[in-house]
């Protein structure tokens, strides 16, 4: 796997305003037909989540930008 050039790889700095958003408690799906032959179940889980970083002042996250070459 290739980094993309300018890709913001790394971040560091004071993430206490970080707040992390859960949108919906986990969906999880039971796949018992698709293995039922091998005496098998799957299991799916779907979880909707979020990040932003609230009025955290002057630029306490930094980021490191991979180069082009």
């Amino acid at each position: 796997v290739v980094m993309a050039a300018n890709a913001k790889s790394v971040l560091f700095g004071d993430f206490k305003k970080y707040l992390i958003r859960d949108v919906k408690g986990i969906t999880v799906l039971r796949l018992a037909e698709r293995y039922a032959e091998f005496l098998q179940v799957a299991f799916l889980a779907f979880l909707r989540t979020d990040g932003d970083l609230l009025d955290a002042g002057t630029a306490p996250i930094k980021h490191y930008a991979n180069s082009a070459t």
